[in-house]
Formats: structure tokens, sequence, C-alpha cells
């Protein structure tokens, strides 16, 4: 479906740019919002599950590779 792999962090863009709730989303693909939030705090997302949120997001995989040039995902390093 997409070039790479997809974060959540990616998917949490796209969703900001369309201007759309995670509660929203969470009710389209038939989950709660919580575990919605936690997908989007995932650093990949399954393909199917990408599917799912693309289709809620009324979207498509070339608007997602859009989205992932514009914004590469940032690195999160945990102090030890």
């Amino acid at each position: 479906m997409e070039n790479s792999p997809t974060s959540g962090e990616t998917i949490r863009h796209l969703r900001n740019f369309k201007n759309l709730s995670q509660f929203y989303i969470a009710q389209k693909i038939g989950i709660k919002q919580q575990a919605y939030s936690k997908i989007e705090r995932k650093e990949i997302i399954a393909p199917h599950k990408v599917a799912q949120i693309l289709t809620a997001l009324s979207s498509n995989s070339a608007e997602l590779e859009k989205i992932k040039n514009l914004y590469p995902p940032s690195r999160k390093f945990r102090l030890i």
C-alpha cells in the first residue's frame, strides 16, 4: 500500500491536517477513542489498520506519502 512503514505520528499529522478528532476517527473504525489514541502513539502501525484509518479520513496512500514528506518522523530518545 505505502512505500514505507507508517507511524502513529504521521497519522496524527494527517488527521490534524483534515481537522478531525480522534473520537470521530475512532467511531468510524469501530473502536474507542482511548484505543485510537494508542494507535497514534505507536512507532509503526500495521498496514491493515492504516488502510482502515485512511478510509475513515477519506484519504489515500498518495496523500499519506505527502504528509510523510512534509513531517518526517521525529526521533524520540529515552534518558537512561
